[in-house]
């Protein structure tokens, strides 16, 4: 009976962007066992370690997708505001001496049980939910300059302990999360214009106050500058990446990833992607995260509610934006940020976060019809 409610709840999901998630987490492992080629370098071991913790971590946050994809839309937004809550202690515990640990001068992670757990990759999309919550209690003020409010309330004390790590790009992410959801509630234009004037003037005071972040910019400018410092991963990444030509050098047999190019299986694991598969392979993972923000957004179309369809929307195009900016980093279009590459990059928290975000479309997307 349980394994017959079972198929019936996973049939309920959308067929064809359950196919498309399902073909970007084999071709995101497929690029991934390529890029971790690099590691048998070091030690046969550490590469069968590394594949093998990969897999149980896709496999494990699989079934996590699919029990959130159970869930009462309804009732996960109910729940927000815990969730919320939760997502700002868990990521209080970086700071926590013996429990946490820094890796580039970032305090970021956790140990737990001997996996190391970033607690933002959960709060990203734990204030977007949140962000639904008080955007409808409160939609009637929403058309008011007052309603700036809103979204100024739910973005500043996760923010501020994601500043303090330091982590801007989370930040940046989760800004457009909420900013995007004000938006499609009916925020006036004016409004919007403030809120952008709003960041853009945070981000200049985060270059005086965060040198990293005047660093990065100055080397985007000009990543020549300081080729083996500050530019050495964009320029091993540009390396990578133009020496993979339209079909790439093949499987597992790129150059960069032993030991030149920084964190191959990790952020710069695009590059290693375009250097083994070429213009060809960076185009397949393009059109495969095309594919899943059109279905998304088509599943928006057709929701019930305004709820359901910017959750839709705005988990869809955050994701979306987060696979961006890391390829756009890569390709030297943008500083250098840290951000994982979704269903792709070594991370648990990035692939587990990512596969409960797309749980919560799936629950928004139940009922709707569409062939």
């Amino acid at each position: 009976m349980k394994l017959r409610k079972a198929k019936k709840a996973l049939f309920n999901l959308d067929k064809p962007l359950f196919a498309i998630v399902l073909a970007w987490i084999l071709f995101g492992f497929l690029i991934f066992t390529s890029a971790s080629l690099g590691l048998s370098a070091k030690s046969t071991a550490l590469l069968s370690s590394v594949l093998l913790k990969q897999s149980i971590t896709l496999v494990i946050s699989f079934v996590v997708m699919l029990l959130v994809a159970r869930s009462k839309f309804q009732s996960l937004i109910k729940i927000s505001p815990y969730l919320y809550a939760f997502g700002i202690l868990f990521t209080l515990l970086t700071f926590v001496p013996g429990l946490a640990f820094s890796s580039g001068g970032a305090h970021r992670w956790i140990n737990v049980a001997g996996y190391s757990v970033q607690p933002a990759e959960f709060m990203k999309f734990t204030t977007i939910l949140f962000a639904v919550y008080i955007f409808i209690k409160y939609k009637k003020q929403i058309p008011s300059v007052k309603s700036l409010l809103l979204p100024a309330a739910v973005l500043l004390p996760p923010a501020l302990v994601l500043l303090a790590q330091p982590d801007t790009s989370t930040v940046l992410v989760m800004s457009f999360g909420v900013g995007l959801i004000y938006f499609l509630f009916g925020a006036p234009y004016k409004n919007l214009l403030i809120a952008v004037f709003a960041v853009v003037l945070a981000l200049l005071v985060l270059v005086t106050v965060h040198p990293y972040v005047k660093k990065r910019i100055m080397t985007f400018i000009n990543p020549a500058q300081d080729k083996l410092g500050a530019g050495y991963q964009i320029n091993q990444s540009l390396i990578a990446i133009g020496s993979g030509g339209i079909f790439g050098k093949g499987f597992g047999q790129g150059v960069q990833k032993f030991g030149y190019l920084p964190e191959p299986v990790g952020d710069s694991i695009f590059a290693t992607l375009a250097e083994e598969f070429g213009l060809f392979g960076a185009l397949v993972f393009v059109v495969i995260l095309s594919l899943f923000v059109l279905r998304a957004l088509k599943l928006a179309l057709l929701s019930r509610t305004l709820a359901a369809s910017s959750v839709i929307i705005t988990l869809a195009f955050t994701i979306f934006i987060q696979a961006f900016i890391n390829m756009a980093a890569m390709t030297a279009i943008m500083p250098l940020t840290g951000l994982t590459l979704p269903l792709m990059s070594l991370g648990g928290s990035s692939v587990l976060s990512t596969l409960m975000a797309i749980g919560v479309i799936f629950s928004a997307a139940r009922g709707v019809k569409l062939s």
